[in-house]
């Protein structure tokens, strides 16, 4: 009797183990409904993407989105109508170079990071003006009167500037995402280092660790909390040593590309792998499930609406409920 109750102990234990370690995934528990989708006219270069990569919902709920490859932003009104196009190729005044994440501020205006610039544009789509920096930005937030960027500047990652472009002040040091056990002479590519994404939430700013499954949670300035979690979709990463015939340069192994959205108590996290693609879902800072698709959440409006991407073919746009029972 004393074993049974021992094995019984042990398959529980194990069983606890998997259900937080893991995945769970929800199944016929999560349902999208979609009322919107764009991409799929492949007669109108207006309502056809190249590769989707940051979606932002405006106060008048119109629909930005930035095509990557196409070095562009189209605008769409709620109901799908093409409004305009923002920027083209090029290295000129409102054109890009290698864009790679927008935000808006409050009157609707536009911000593009841009490798080591920041374009703006106004509420119409006309260009105000770019801005350079000293350092390459991987993602930017509109906060108030302040533009938040992400990026590796001085052992720290995070950067206010104002509007006209002026330097104010950085926070969170990059220690914070150095990977465990690297070869010392790794160190010093703190590019490599840099977090892939960011969202802010309630004052909060929340930002993925790109070497284990964590998220950093920042506010005034100031480490508050983190969320951890083991998945088999996230493995602990490590940067590597890659050889070509023209010399040797550095990566970050496995492969995994990673977007954070959120909206009140929620935050999704969307992991592209090899091993195929997850997004993970937290309330109040718990995971509580995983739903298997080709699709990324790429940005979540103020009615709680999801905006999925699906780059695998011909890039698709769809807005979305989720419902979990």
């Amino acid at each position: 009797m004393k074993g049974r109750k021992k094995i019984i102990f042990v398959f529980l234990l194990i069983n606890v183990f998997t259900l937080f370690s893991q995945e769970y995934y929800l199944g016929n528990r999560a349902r999208f409904e979609c009322d919107l989708v764009l991409g799929k006219d492949e007669k109108d270069e207006n309502y056809m993407f190249a590769e989707i990569n940051d979606v932002k919902v405006g106060k008048s709920e119109n629909i930005f989105v930035l095509d990557r490859k196409n070095c562009r932003v189209q605008v769409y009104d709620k109901n799908g109508k093409f409004l305009k196009g923002i920027g083209r190729k090029g290295q000129g005044p409102g054109e890009f170079f290698v864009p790679s994440f927008i935000s808006l501020d409050k009157n609707e205006r536009l911000f593009v990071v841009d490798y080591r610039k920041v374009h703006i544009f106004d509420e119409k789509g006309e260009f105000i003006k770019t801005f350079k920096i000293d350092f390459r930005a991987y993602n930017i937030c509109v906060i108030e009167d302040k533009i938040l960027l992400l990026g590796y500047k001085n052992d720290k990652i995070f950067h206010y500037f104002d509007f006209n472009g002026n330097y104010l002040e950085s926070f969170g040091n990059i220690s914070m995402f150095t990977p465990e056990s690297q070869p010392i002479k790794y160190k010093e590519y703190y590019e490599l280092m840099v977090p892939m994404g960011f969202i802010v939430l309630k004052d909060n700013i929340y930002v993925v660790n790109q070497f284990e499954y964590k998220i950093v949670i920042f506010k005034d300035k100031k480490l508050v909390d983190k969320i951890e979690r083991s998945s088999s979709y996230f493995p602990k990463r490590k940067i590597v040593e890659r050889t070509y015939e023209r010399g040797v340069s550095l990566g970050v192994e496995p492969w995994l590309f990673c977007f954070i959205s959120g909206h009140k108590n929620r935050i999704y996290i969307s992991l592209l792998t090899s091993n195929g693609n997850v997004i993970d879902i937290f309330k109040d800072k718990e995971y509580i499930g995983s739903i298997k698709t080709n699709e990324s959440i790429l940005g979540v409006d103020e009615k709680g609406r999801l905006y999925l991407a699906d780059n695998t073919d011909i890039p698709i746009l769809k807005r979305c409920k989720l419902t979990i029972k």
